[in-house]
């Protein structure tokens, strides 16, 4: 089994988060009072405590099924996974790195959390069309049966086709004379004829 095929995205969206991390650090340290968070609060620790449960839960379980289903090159469905499609990077930024943090007097964790969502979110796609191509109508199955669907590549898709019947279909008859008259055009052959 390929470390990239159980690491996902998550080596990018680490590389995107490292540097926030670095330097939040840096600079929790050098200034605190900026980054402090009032104690925390007996309230704020309560809840801290009470949405970190299910959030470490979260995240351990999602490791454990990608531990145990993805070296039998299966698709996860369940758990966590029937919730959100990426239930650890999700569970981490929202459920985990935030509340460390205030139970550490920083809010730190709370802006470490929104960068690795937001990392999530620009580089999830590109694992979802690995998914896609790897376990097809299996994996169109499953992002219609998740209960909190995000980051759907479907509406990508849609969107894609969408393009090429607006934009493609009526250029392609002009296109296919120069071409020699193929019949069918494969548009990822097209090249510049000057380079």
């Amino acid at each position: 089994m390929k470390l990239k095929v159980l690491v996902g995205s998550g080596d990018k969206i680490g590389l995107l988060t490292l540097p926030f991390l670095i330097i939040g650090l840096i600079l929790n340290i050098m200034f605190p009072s900026v980054f402090n968070v009032g104690g925390p609060s007996t309230v704020l620790k309560a809840i801290s405590i009470i949405i970190l449960i299910p959030g470490v839960t979260i995240w351990i379980w999602s490791v454990v099924l990608i531990l145990t289903k993805v070296p039998k090159k299966e698709l996860i469905t369940n758990g966590p996974y029937s919730l959100v499609k990426h239930p650890l990077y999700t569970g981490v930024a929202l459920l985990v790195l935030p509340w460390i943090g205030f139970l550490f007097n920083t809010w730190l964790g709370l802006l470490i959390g929104i960068v690795l969502y937001i990392g999530s979110r620009i580089f999830s796609p590109e694992e979802e069309e690995t998914l896609s191509k790897t376990f097809g109508t299996s994996w169109d199955e499953y992002c219609n049966k998740v209960k909190i669907p995000w980051l759907s590549i479907k509406k990508d898709q849609y969107l894609l086709e969408l393009q090429k019947e607006v934009v493609l279909e009526p250029v392609l008859p002009i296109l296919r004379p120069p071409l020699g008259g193929q019949g069918n055009l494969n548009l990822g052959t097209l090249r510049n004829p000057d380079g």
